[in-house]
């Protein structure tokens, strides 16, 4: 899953409007910009993207953990005996 491609837009709420809307009424099939007063707040994102999003952050921390740890001391075991 890809949060946004090339051709997605961000859809623009104000707060004011989010306050008058049920839930169930906002699709979140692609990012919500929640702006008040023209200033950019939050974005509102589904929970199918927020787990992508929480998913690639850990494989980038695990990506530099490798990195880190790809010419430091290896220890040589031998599987029989464990």
């Amino acid at each position: 899953m890809h949060l946004m491609n090339s051709t997605s837009t961000i859809k623009t709420i104000s707060v004011n409007k989010l306050k008058r809307m049920s839930l169930q009424k906002i699709i979140l099939n692609s990012p919500i910009a929640l702006v008040e007063k023209e200033t950019l707040v939050a974005y509102l994102i589904s929970a199918e993207q927020y787990e992508f999003l929480i998913e690639q952050m850990e494989n980038e921390e695990l990506s530099k953990v490798i990195r880190q740890r790809k010419d430091g001391e290896t220890i040589k075991l031998n599987i029989l005996s464990l």
